[in-house]
């Protein structure tokens, strides 16, 4: 009787033992693939932190690209203006020029048509022989003479100064042209590489929620296990 009593018991927990090691077995591999989980959601954290610090790392430097592209527009629209304000300094100089050889040639018409003018017919007036006269008029149209050329040399002088100042406002504003082309291009290349994070910080977003989901399933698995 004893003998048969003993034989249930053994046999009784064979049946447990055969049982129970594959569930033991089986949780143990589902502890496995969700700390596998675990480490991989940790891993798409880590990656989406890095992504999300380099994407605000660019919208920064793009802001400042834009605040820098903006100062240089600004700068160009002054220059700009000062070159239409140049032009008409030299637009008012060419017509001061041209009246002032108009006026020269005038004067020296009136002295061979009428032979005179009243500051030579006062140099003739004054003079004390025709010698005197005639030394006296070819003084007096010296210095008219010198004095035009005077004039007309300084107006020409002013005039190429401001045509000068023109010609290297322009270029200013050529050099700004180009440095504001540079600056949107590298602001394009900004914002293309942006948008590249972003689609990479989404794909990385859809990883983790997988995973996630992969773990929530493992978790139900095995607490079906421990149940069981």
């Amino acid at each position: 009787m004893k003998k048969r009593l003993f034989a249930s018991v053994l046999l009784f927990s064979l049946t447990l033992s055969a049982i129970a090691t594959p569930s033991i077995a089986l949780a143990d591999n589902v502890d496995k693939k969700i700390e596998e989980k675990n480490q991989e959601i940790s891993s798409l954290k880590a990656k989406q932190g890095d992504l999300a610090s380099q994407v605000s790392s660019l919208e920064a430097e793009v802001s400042s690209v834009f605040d820098e592209s903006m100062a240089l527009r600004e700068q160009k629209q002054t220059l700009k203006a000062k070159s239409e304000q140049l032009q008409q300094e030299i637009t008012n100089l060419n017509q001061r020029i041209e009246k002032r050889n108009e006026a020269i040639k005038n004067q020296a018409r009136d002295v061979q048509v009428n032979g005179q003018s009243t500051t030579m017919l006062d140099a003739v007036l004054d003079a004390d022989s025709v010698a005197d006269a005639i030394s006296r008029v070819q003084a007096v149209s010296t210095i008219v003479s010198a004095n035009n050329d005077l004039l007309m040399k300084q107006q020409k002088e002013q005039k190429q100064d401001v045509v000068d100042k023109k010609a290297e406002n322009e270029k200013k504003v050529k050099q700004l042209e180009a440095t504001e082309a540079e600056l949107e291009t590298k602001r394009q290349d900004l914002l293309s590489k942006q948008s590249e994070l972003n689609v990479m910080k989404a794909s990385l977003a859809l990883e983790q929620s997988s995973a996630e989901s992969s773990k929530a399933g493992l978790e139900k698995q095995k607490a079906a296990a421990e149940a069981e």
